[in-house]
């Protein structure tokens, strides 16, 4: 490939490096996982040419999230222009252009903590549920205010068209465990406000005077290293190991209800749900927006929107809230 930009080639000093890049640089298991990003990585582009540093120092997981945000959007079917400054990719379909900007939220104590799952911590049932419904949309509160501040929908690009958040949260060991109902609440105004150890917000993103210009938000908590790999399946490097993934999801029923359900599989069997990019993506349309997004513009297997003053939930098909992989090596 022309260009082509090795993402691993080391370009910070090594006390610099990142835990979890260190991690997946020198996996042997990843190798598949490795060749995925770097591909992703070589199609996307750099505009500003800070990308690999960042990826391989204090930024990882949110640059990580934004090379699969881009897998996720070519996933779409649609054009994408990554040659501005911001916002992340102007993308096209037939003839309708939407603004999209890519955001995660990071530990407090600074960008280079590991949050890896061998960090998990224990909670309790009741602080369990105190950080869902509570300390997690303040820290999700907090990137999506950020990003009103830059005023994208001035821009010559982005004038008159749909503008799109896709947002993580990656600010714990076990923030890939919050999934879109602990997130819900708080864009669509469900309860007054959220208050945790001192903190407090008022509830309801969408309401506020400056969000219609928001078009809506897209939530994944699974576009991580884990994902890389299962996507990269047939790659030799995945047969040294057994790949067992496990979690919660919804599941549509023919009667238009959903199920809520717990699954188990090998990677490697090929009976297993065949893994899209879009899997695990949740829209959030905004009722109040100047712009809104078409319907089915972009894929993903959850939707919200309000609908004759109701909200409403939509699941497409398997739709996974919550995600983890175990892997063990194979015994030559």
């Amino acid at each position: 490939m022309q260009n082509y930009h090795d993402i691993f080639s080391p370009l910070v000093v090594e006390e610099k490096i990142h835990p979890a890049f260190k991690t997946l640089r020198d996996s042997e298991f990843h190798a598949g996982a490795r060749d995925l990003i770097n591909s992703t990585y070589n199609r996307m582009g750099d505009p500003n040419g800070k990308f690999i540093r960042d990826f391989q120092s204090a930024g990882f997981h949110s640059r990580l999230f934004e090379i699969a945000c881009y897998a996720y959007l070519e996933s779409s079917e649609v054009d994408i222009d990554h040659s501005f400054d911001q916002p992340d990719f102007m993308i096209t379909k037939d003839t309708v252009t939407v603004a999209i900007e890519v955001t995660a939220a990071n530990p407090s104590c600074g960008q280079d903590r590991d949050i890896s799952v061998a960090n998990i911590q224990d909670y309790s049932s009741s602080e369990l549920t105190d950080k869902c419904e509570n300390d997690f949309p303040i820290r999700m509160s907090k990137i999506l205010t950020s990003k009103l501040r830059h005023k994208y929908w001035e821009l010559p690009q982005c004038v008159g068209k749909s503008l799109v958040l896709i947002v993580a949260p990656f600010f714990l060991a076990q923030s890939v465990f919050y999934n879109d109902e602990s997130f819900v609440e708080y864009l669509y105004g469900l309860v007054p406000k959220h208050e945790y150890k001192g903190r407090r917000i008022q509830s309801g993103f969408f309401e506020r005077n400056e969000c219609h210009h928001i078009s809506a938000v897209i939530y994944c908590n699974q576009f991580t290293v884990p994902r890389f790999f299962r996507m990269a399946h047939s790659h030799p490097s995945n047969r040294m190991v057994m790949a067992i993934r496990t979690g919660t999801c919804l599941i549509p029923e023919s009667d238009s209800t959903v199920r809520v359900a717990e699954y188990k599989y090998d990677v490697s069997d090929l009976t297993a749900p065949q893994e899209k990019w879009w899997q695990g993506t949740t829209l959030f349309h905004n009722p109040n927006a100047l712009n809104p997004l078409p319907d089915g513009f972009l894929r993903c297997t959850s939707t919200f929107a309000v609908q004759n003053d109701y909200l409403t939930r939509t699941v497409h098909e398997f739709h996974p809230m919550t995600s983890m992989m175990y892997m063990n090596p194979v015994n030559s």
